[in-house]
């Protein structure tokens, strides 16, 4: 529903269905409480007299209009109970029909309505600004608006449920936006425009490239509030500018502005990445930046992980309190060992599950080193040679992460493991988050990278003369520790620790 408005008021009709009645078979029987019924729902929905339109800064006036199919979700308290549509087309107004359930009391039970424009996830706790296509027509298109009704006549004889007037309010403004950079000079070229505020984030991708206004919707309150943006900008020619500003914005109204002052952005410091910046990306100019930016300079090397103290990620080393992925596989196929003769080759060989995971063990980059001066140690050699792209300073080499350092990448990214072996899906040790919208997979992704394979990941750590440890990813989204004999050939992902 192209509406942005202020308001669109909606009268409410509720029709009660198929509502029984049973008989008491005695006197003392334990009154029942009045189960949940169907209500077929017609709500007209119109445009208030007191609607204020987005305007474009004088350049013309967003009128609102519904468009068949629209939808509006409907809340009893937190419960969803149903979804309405809308059955007119580009008008302002229209009648909204649908099924809803639940019980209610008069001048007391209340509706919660919500617009959710079309490909938005209905019933979405948190309304998503993101990825709009920077055109006018496209942050229409994110006009969630939200009205509360309240019941005030209950009809059971006659089925019906009667509301107060419901006055929908937008959740949003729109910025009209060009760029300038510290010089005055315009940014060209605009690619994408991330935005992030007190009352939320916003994001636009453009089809193509433009030196022209971009818009975007951006969440904001019902009255005038004062507020700091941050605007991210990239640019065809892979360059990220970045640029904060105080801005009054109110819902409903469209703002033009030219921004000026923006900078190119220099990203974090490895010494300053925290767990909040876990799935940024590390540069090969030494700083972490987010996985949708460009670096300063340089090109992308690994993907942020794990965040701990100084010297807690690798007892090799007492400086390190990070752990990176490298975003493609170091070798689909390579062997721990040449052979399962029974050699013990790093000194370090324990079959218990709570030792090999312990802190004393997260030496990957300790055993890396031992393995890769061996013959025939195929693995940790792939991980070691993986790249010569990497920060000049403040990182490890690469190496072959030990069973206790994947452990710790697992467990931040929602592992629960509790016993050697595999676990079957469902059990402990068994983690269905890898592929998940916020899953390690997801961000590996977005970081440009490959996700985890399914299959076998070595790890640097031996858990006897003839076996080493590995993780298992299934395609199914799961992952889980295990072992397996050092001939076999597994995949390799090499890690960085900073």
């Amino acid at each position: 529903m192209k509406k942005s408005m202020k308001t669109i008021q909606a009268m409410t009709l509720l029709v009660l269905g198929g509502l029984a009645f049973t008989a008491c078979s005695s006197d003392e029987q334990e009154p029942q409480a009045p189960e949940a019924q169907q209500w077929s729902v017609r709500i007209r929905a119109t445009q208030g007299t007191d609607t204020r339109a987005l305007t474009d800064n004088g350049d013309g006036t967003l009128l609102p209009t519904w468009e068949s199919s629209d939808r509006v979700v409907v809340k009893s308290g937190s419960t969803t109970v149903g979804t309405l549509e809308a059955t007119a087309s580009s008008t302002a107004s229209t009648t909204l029909v649908g099924d809803i359930s639940g019980t209610y009391t008069a001048n007391s039970s209340t509706l919660e309505l919500t617009y959710y424009p079309r490909g938005q996830q209905q019933g979405a706790t948190t309304l998503s600004y993101e990825n709009q296509n920077g055109t006018l027509e496209g942050a229409q298109e994110y006009d969630f608006a939200t009205a509360t009704v309240k019941v005030t006549r209950v009809d059971a004889q006659n089925g019906v449920l009667e509301t107060e007037v419901a006055s929908f309010t937008p959740r949003q403004a729109i910025l009209k936006l060009k760029f300038q950079d510290s010089d005055g000079n315009q940014v060209t070229g605009v690619k994408s425009v991330y935005v992030s505020s007190t009352h939320g984030d916003a994001s636009a991708v453009l089809s193509s490239a433009t030196d022209d206004y971009v818009y975007i919707a951006v969440p904001a309150g019902t009255e005038d509030t004062r507020q700091t943006f941050t605007f991210t900008v990239n640019t065809s020619a892979n360059k990220t500018y970045r640029i904060s500003r105080a801005m009054t914005v109110k819902n409903s109204l469209c703002y033009t502005s030219t921004l000026t002052g923006f900078s190119q952005y220099t990203g974090v410091p490895l010494s300053s990445v925290t767990s909040e910046h876990i799935g940024w990306v590390i540069w090969t100019d030494g700083n972490v930046y987010e996985p949708w930016a460009f670096g300063a300079s340089g090109t992308r090397t690994a993907m942020v992980a794990y965040s701990g103290t100084a010297g807690s990620v690798d007892k090799s080393s007492g400086t390190y309190h990070g752990l990176a992925i490298a975003l493609t596989d170091a070798s689909t196929s390579a062997k721990w060992y040449s052979s399962d003769s029974g050699t013990q080759l790093t000194g370090y060989q324990n079959s218990t599950f709570a030792t090999q995971i312990s802190e004393d063990y997260r030496k990957g980059i300790e055993f890396t080193s031992t393995l890769n001066a061996i013959d025939g140690c195929a693995a940790a050699q792939a991980a070691n040679s993986f790249s010569t792209a990497r920060p000049a300073s403040g990182t490890s080499g690469w190496f072959l992460p030990s069973a206790a350092q994947w452990y710790l990448v697992l467990t931040q990214a929602g592992l629960s493991w509790s016993a050697w072996g595999y676990s079957k899906e469902g059990q402990a040790g068994w983690n269905t988050n890898i592929n998940g919208s916020d899953g390690l997979n997801a961000k590996l992704t977005a970081a440009g990278g490959t996700g985890f394979s399914a299959g076998y990941y070595w790890s640097s750590s031996e858990l006897s003369t003839t076996y080493a440890v590995l993780v298992y990813f299934r395609a199914g989204g799961g992952v889980c520790v295990g072992n397996n004999t050092k001939s076999s050939a597994r995949r390799v992902r090499a890690f960085l620790a900073f």
